[in-house]
This record gives structure tokens, C-alpha cells and sequence, in this order.
């Protein structure tokens, strides 16, 4: 059942980022009602407690989507059931977010009771404080809080790009950095580390995520940098500085880049163009230290050249397309959908890894979050 929602959340998100006509905070209430309940069943080990929070978050969330329409009817005047509507779903969230991370569940806690309780904080840091109407009013039922421009930039853009990073794995674009990266850089001093940190790159560009890139990435780069004479600790410290990397790389840049565009009202082109210059800089930067600390503890060149097989290049056409798409102007959502059409047309003439009904699928399933 997990597995038939998942596909459902896919095909629906896919629906609402392109063809749906729906207002935007119905929208984002259909999104994080998926995303909640989803991940009530996927993060919760207790079987019949998973299906009590999915289900109270089903419900929760359903009622948002129900009531707002009539919300703005009445002038967003917010009555008893809004009010405790409102708590419910700050409280599903805050729940669900010590399951995931329990940091950020405390510094969410933090500042809610400062808003609450500011009143009674001295100084400069005091305020009059909120009551529950106008915390509700702005955490719930605003287009400021929960509903507001992180989640349309998660239900928008994040998620297809996500679906296209994961559908990018499974063409085999990762076996094609490493195969370029021994290549090219077989014979140069401290290769494994300058391999770490193209492979970690060329990957960060198209997850924008560090922590996904380390483990991927460092469960083969770690262990060679450490086999070619490099410690233990500075092993981990070039794939963690170079998985890093991937969060300001064009083209995807991680979330923030989404969210940038979205507050300056500029196009994104904008912002990946921009971020060009400091990306580059900071990949040569780090090719330079590692070099001169091969130099220095005298670690040579030592991967094995491979062959490189034309047909694992195909990947890159859909990566061109995403890119001149969204140079030309193009927005964000029309080029990612162009660039997963591009790759799985295009991989249907790789001899080896045609994109046939269970590569797709296990590729959408790993970008939504199947565990």
C-alpha cells in the first residue's frame, strides 16, 4: 500500500506542478498532506501508530484544504475550529520533525514559545507577545508560515528536480563521472583526491545535497584516498568539502537557489549564472590543496585508466537540455520536465541500460523517498 501512494503522490505532483488550474494554498495543502502522511508511515517504526498519524494527518490537513476556500469567503475571520485546526497541524508537524531531526523540532519549539511568551522576556528582545488567533492566523492560515513560500518551492520545483536527480542515478550517471574521472586524471598527482572532488561536483550539480552526495560519492572515494596514502581524517574532510560544494553549484544549486528566485521575483537563469563564478572558485581552490598536499607527502597518480564507453555519455544530453533551456529562459519546471523527457528517450538507445518499466519506477520511488 506505502508503495502504491508513493506512486500516486508522484503522478499527482507531477499533475499539479504542470496542468492544475487549483489556487496555490490548496496546492500546498495536497502537498504537505502527502508529504505528512507519507512520512508518518515511513518514519514511524510502530505499525498501527505509523497509520494513526497518517491518518490524523490525512484528516488534518484534508480539513485545511476544506475550510480555507470558505475562510476567505468571511473575510479571513478565524473561528474556534480554525484556531484548533491550526494547533493540530503545528503539532503533527513538530511531531514528525523530532521523528526526522530533533534539532530542528527544538529550534521550531524555541521560537514559537517566543512568540507566545515574548511578553514576558526583558529587554530588547521582549514584544507584546501572540495569542493563539494570531499565531494561528500567521503560522496556518497565512501564505507567511507553514503554507507559505517554502512550501510552494518544495511542492513546485524542488520535487521534480529531486525526480530528476534520482531518474539521473539510475541512467548510470554516476558510473560516468567515475569513468571520466579515472580517465583523465589516472596519472596525476593525488588523482584519488582530485577524482573525489570531480566526481562529488559533477554529482553535487544535479542532487544539490551533501549529505546524499557523501554517501554516495564517499563510499568509494574514501576508502581510495585512504589506499593512496592520504589520512584518514583528510579522506573525509575532501569529500565532505567537496559534497558541500554541490549546494552552490548551478544548475540545481540545491533548494536555496529556488527560493533566491522566488524572494528577488528574478529568473532563476539569473541566479545559476551567478552562482558560476564562486562555484568555480571554490572547485579549483580545493584541486589546488590537494594537489600540493600530494606533492607534499609524495602521493603519485595511481588509478587504473578505463575505458570510456560513448553510449554512458547519453545522461549528459538531458543535462544540456535542462541548461540551455533554463539560459533561454525558460522556467525551472518546464526545462526539468523537457530534461526527464530528453533522459528517458534518450537511454532507450544505450544498449545496456534501457529505461524500462522497473528502472523508472525504482528511480521515481528513490526520488520521493521510498526508504
Amino acid at each position: 500500500m506505502k508503495r502504491r501512494l508513493l506512486i500516486a503522490w508522484i503522478f499527482l505532483q507531477l499533475y499539479m506542478s504542470t496542468l492544475s488550474k487549483m489556487d496555490a494554498m490548496t496546492l500546498r495543502g495536497i502537498h504537505l498532506l502527502f508529504v505528512l502522511s507519507l512520512s508518518g508511515l515511513f518514519f514511524i517504526d510502530h505499525k498501527k501508530l505509523s497509520y494513526v498519524f497518517a491518518g490524523l494527518s490525512a484528516s488534518a490537513l484534508g480539513a485545511f484544504i476544506y475550510l480555507y476556500p470558505q475562510l476567505s469567503l468571511t473575510g479571513g475571520r478565524l473561528g474556534p475550529v480554525h484556531i484548533y485546526l491550526g494547533l493540530a497541524i503545528i503539532l503533527l508537524l513538530l511531531v514528525m520533525a523530532l521523528r526526522v531531526s530533533r534539532e530542528l523540532a527544538y529550534i521550531c519549539l524555541f521560537f514559537l514559545s517566543y512568540l507566545y511568551w515574548g511578553r514576558w522576556v526583558p529587554g530588547i528582545l521582549g514584544h507584546g507577545g501572540f495569542s493563539l488567533y494570531r499565531l494561528c492566523d500567521h503560522m496556518v492560515w497565512g501564505s507567511q508560515g507553514i503554507f507559505g513560500l517554502g512550501a510552494g518551492v518544495s511542492m513546485s520545483y524542488i520535487f521534480l528536480f529531486v525526480i530528476y536527480g534520482a531518474l539521473l542515478k539510475e541512467s548510470g550517471f554516476i558510473q560516468m563521472i567515475y569513468q571520466f574521472s579515472h580517465r583523465f586524471l589516472d596519472r596525476s598527482q593525488g588523482a584519488c583526491a582530485k577524482m573525489a572532488i570531480l566526481a562529488s561536483g559533477l554529482l553535487g550539480m544535479m542532487n544539490g545535497s551533501a549529505v546524499a552526495n557523501v554517501a554516495t560519492t564517499g563510499t568509494l572515494t574514501i576508502p581510495l584516498m585512504k589506499k593512496s596514502g592520504y589520512s584518514s581524517e583528510y579522506a573525509a574532510a575532501v569529500e565532505s568539502a567537496a559534497s558541500t560544494g554541490g549546494q552552490f553549484c548551478p544548475p540545481i544549486m540545491g533548494a536555496v537557489g529556488f527560493v533566491m528566485a522566488e524572494y528577488l521575483s528574478i529568473p532563476y537563469s539569473r541566479v545559476m549564472v551567478a552562482g558560476v563564478l564562486p562555484a568555480a572558485l571554490y572547485y579549483v581552490s580545493l584541486f589546488v590543496q590537494v594537489h600540493y598536499e600530494a606533492k607534499k607527502a609524495g602521493i603519485l597518480g595511481d588509478l587504473v585508466r578505463e575505458d570510456f564507453d560513448f553510449w554512458d555519455l547519453l545522461p549528459l544530453l538531458s543535462i544540456l537540455c535542462l541548461i540551455v533551456l533554463m539560459l533561454m529562459g525558460y522556467t525551472p519546471i518546464y526545462s526539468v520536465l523537457w530534461a526527464i523527457l530528453v533522459l528517458v528517450v534518450t537511454m532507450q538507445a544505450h544498449p545496456r541500460r534501457k529505461f524500462r518499466g522497473k528502472e523508472f519506477f525504482d528511480g521515481l520511488e528513490e526520488g520521493a523517498g521510498w526508504p
